[in-house]
């Protein structure tokens, strides 16, 4: 569950939150982050599964999750 106030400020925090989100994942997830403007987390959504090697990404289907927020 993510918390509204959580701080992802830095690489090593943003990969430590991916870590404990998607760390036993059995496929490819593409996970995508919305932040504010203080970086603070406002949703994480996993928007493409795939195989265990890759994942089919839209732009379009990006773009219309990042609008909603």
């Amino acid at each position: 569950m993510e918390q509204r106030d959580t701080l992802l400020t830095s690489p090593d925090l943003v990969r430590q939150y991916l870590m404990m989100r998607l760390g036993r994942a059995e496929r490819e997830i593409f996970c995508v982050i919305f932040l504010d403007n203080q970086n603070r987390l406002i949703a994480a959504e996993d928007l493409f599964m795939g195989t265990i090697d890759g994942a089919s990404v839209y732009p379009r289907e990006v773009l219309k999750a990042a609008l909603k927020y």
